[in-house]
């Protein structure tokens, strides 16, 4: 049996004051999470992939293609670490601008 989302919330905030711990949780480093292997092997593949993140901002439709400067998170990917339990407040992104999210690895996020 599957729990839902309110469940999730309710044991997470349950846990954080039955019993106090810590968490590791990186964020904001200029770059993308793909492994030295994957960038030799796939690199091409990458490149030339509509989703790649180094180049998304700049693609046709994009009004960020207009910007001259590189702004880090904003017309460059962004990397954020982090292990169970960590968490990231719901907000609105850097002037109403949308994000987006590329899982590299573990469970889907709640």
């Amino acid at each position: 049996m599957t729990s839902g989302p309110l469940e999730v919330e309710t044991l997470f905030w349950k846990a954080t004051v039955d019993k106090p711990f810590s968490v590791e949780y990186v964020n904001d480093m200029p770059g993308l999470a793909f492994s030295r292997k994957c960038r030799e092997e796939c690199a091409a593949a990458l490149a030339e992939s509509a989703w790649n993140m180094r180049e998304i901002s700049r693609a046709n439709g994009s009004l960020l293609r207009f910007m001259k400067e590189e702004i880090h998170g904003v017309t460059s990917p962004m990397v954020y670490l982090a292990m169970l339990f960590s968490w990231f407040a719901w907000h609105v992104e850097d002037h109403d601008l949308h994000s987006l999210n590329y899982l590299h690895m573990g469970s889907r996020k709640t």
